[in-house]
């Protein structure tokens, strides 16, 4: 089956003639999507490079390092390090990581993580990465009152600052959510990572009564959003994903 692809002129004019009188929502996924790149992947490089991982986080590293079969020497970066590069190695499943790089960053401050994050991603031209091509839909859906939600496994505090750029509010987006104690993040997550099957469901949760009106990702792991919603739009998608929306009724394709 060949995807159809669409202008984003085409697209926002596909998506309003299917508007309605019953509320509707648009989902995204963040990196890849919104932007290029991972802004999770950006921020933990850094803070790994930086040795910015505090002890905090070293037991809970050090126990995921064992049951991957790796060294469980040295401190909190240095152990996170050899947990990246194990999933990069194809050692470390790509969920775990997720998880890993969203409470890893135990014993910060939430307001201090996200004002150094907000830095890192200036530092790294997050506004240079953002789609241009979505531009159009998000002001498409914003004029038109088209509720708006970003469901990533990226971690929560890092993908909410990223998303701001995009006049997303924290509301709207959905990560991997660190425990947060007294302002302070804790080494375990809230709930699931937004990731595969969990992407969907988390977004079925958020839906409310509102029409799933449309879904955006890029990776053979945000089939099943996309899926979820009545016009599955593929952006700049990665090897697979067309071949898994060959499943989906209605398709597409944005052009860049």
């Amino acid at each position: 089956m060949t995807v159809p692809a669409l202008t984003a002129a085409r697209l926002v004019e596909r998506l309003d003639r299917a508007l309605d009188e019953r509320p509707a929502l648009l989902a995204f996924d963040a990196d890849g999507t919104l932007w290029s790149g991972d802004v999770a992947e950006d921020v933990f490089g850094v803070a790994v490079r930086d040795g910015m991982l505090l002890p905090a986080a070293r037991e809970q590293l050090a126990q995921r390092a064992r049951l991957t079969g790796l060294s469980d020497a040295g401190d909190s970066n240095a152990l996170a390090g050899r947990l990246f590069a194990a999933y990069l190695e194809g050692a470390f499943p790509e969920r775990d990581v997720c998880e890993v790089m969203a409470w890893c960053f135990a014993g910060w401050e939430l307001a201090a993580l996200e004002a150094w994050a907000d830095d890192v991603l200036s530092r790294v031209d997050l506004e240079g990465r953002l789609r241009p091509s979505l531009m159009p839909v998000l002001e498409f859906a914003r004029s038109r009152g088209v509720a708006t939600l970003v469901v990533s496994a990226s971690p929560g505090p890092i993908v909410r600052v990223a998303a701001r750029r995009l006049d997303f509010v924290a509301e709207e987006v959905t990560g991997a959510e660190p425990e947060v104690q007294s302002g302070v993040l804790e080494p375990r997550l809230v709930g699931a990572v937004p990731y595969g099957a969990d992407k969907r469901r988390l977004g079925l949760e958020r839906i409310g009564p509102r029409r799933w009106l449309g879904s955006f990702g890029d990776s053979p792991f945000d089939h099943e959003l996309l899926m979820a919603a009545e016009l599955a739009v593929a952006v700049a998608p990665k090897p697979g994903l067309l071949e898994l929306l060959a499943a989906h009724p209605d398709p597409v394709v944005l052009v860049p």
